[in-house]
Formats: structure tokens, C-alpha cells, sequence
């Protein structure tokens, strides 16, 4: 199955930075879904509509292995970890700079 992260926006929840994804799952029978899902980096919550059989499928990606061979993290651990990545560079980005 294919997989493609990608981030949305940035928003504020209170005090708490949410990163907006958007994740596209593609399998060979041409099987397509996209989820829009928000995450602050340690929680993950999908926030679009879909049907059983999406989440479901969405639920058994979620906990595969990722497949980079270079660690040994789920799906699940690498979006949050995307998540975070991008809610510090969004940080990093709205820092003033004095010179």
C-alpha cells in the first residue's frame, strides 16, 4: 500500500500547536482513500468521514511497521513524528530575528 503525507496547515488550539495532514492511501486493486487527520505530535485524530471499511483499513496501516528499514517504528509513530517535525519547523519559521 502507498501512503502520501502531506501537511495542510498549522493552527492554534488553545495554547497547542495542531498540525492538519492529509494522508492518501492507495493500494494495487486501485483502491484510493484520503484522510484528514490533525495531530499536536504526541496524539493523532482523524477528522474526515469515512466508512467502516476505510478506518478499518486505515486502523491495520496505522499499526504496520514503516517501511523504512532504517527503524523499527509503525505508521502510526512516523505521522506523529512528521506531526511534530512540522509544528517545530512552523515554530522555527515565526521566530523574529534580531540582527
Amino acid at each position: 500500500m502507498n501512503a502520501t503525507i502531506k501537511l495542510k496547515e498549522i493552527t492554534k488550539l488553545s495554547s497547542v500547536d495542531l498540525a492538519n495532514l492529509e494522508l492518501k492511501l492507495e493500494n494495487e486493486a486501485l483502491d484510493k482513500a484520503v484522510f484528514l487527520m490533525s495531530s499536536t505530535g504526541l496524539s493523532l485524530r482523524v477528522t474526515s468521514e469515512h466508512s467502516t471499511d476505510e478506518l478499518m483499513k486505515l486502523c491495520k496501516w496505522l499499526n504496520k511497521s514503516s517501511e523504512d528499514e532504517t527503524n523499527l517504528r509503525s505508521n502510526e509513530s512516523e505521522l506523529r513524528l512528521f506531526a511534530k517535525e512540522m509544528i517545530k519547523t512552523n515554530r522555527k519559521l515565526n521566530q523574529a530575528k534580531k540582527l
